[in-house]
Formats: C-alpha cells, sequence, structure tokens
C-alpha cells in the first residue's frame, strides 16, 4: 500500500501502529525467471503441473463441492469420512 506525503509521516509516526512483515520465498520457477533460465523454468512449470493436487482430508477443505467433476466426486466418496457423509 502505497501513501503519500504528510499522511505517511503521520502513519509512521503513529506509536499504536503494528508493523507486520513477512518473508516469502520464492518458488523453484520465480527463482529461475529471476536468474533468466527462461526455458529450464518452463520445463519445471510443466513438471510441477504433472503433480496431481492432495486429496482434502475432509468436506470442509472443499470451497466449492458444485464446482467439482463428477470424477472428482467419486474420487472424494472413495475416501470419505463419517463427517463428510452427514452433511
Amino acid at each position: 500500500m502505497f501513501i503519500g506525503g504528510e499522511r505517511a509521516k503521520l502513519v509512521r509516526g503513529d506509536p499504536n501502529l503494528l508493523r507486520v512483515t513477512a518473508e516469502i520465498p520464492m518458488t523453484e520457477v520465480q527463482q529461475l525467471l529471476n536468474e533468466g533460465q527462461h526455458e529450464t523454468a518452463a520445463r519445471a512449470l510443466e513438471a510441477a503441473k504433472q503433480i496431481p493436487p492432495p486429496v482434502p482430508p475432509n468436506v470442509e477443505f472443499l470451497t466449492n463441492p458444485a464446482g467439482l467433476s463428477d470424477a472428482r466426486l467419486k474420487e472424494l466418496a472413495e475416501v470419505a469420512t463419517e463427517d463428510a457423509l452427514l452433511n
């Protein structure tokens, strides 16, 4: 977020301001792109696309069950837990 001028000085000097920072490491693909290795990054991205997503442990992890394909719903039904079957 950018705040310029006088308002920025007021915000910076506020003793009640909670400063929060976080370091987020780059992915392998981002690191390769940053180093200029575009072809290697493209291969790494394609390899990552071949890794299947993990199966959610229960129904609470599903954000849009209506958007799932029939095949995916059958997969999830095979690993269903009692709490998922109650809904």
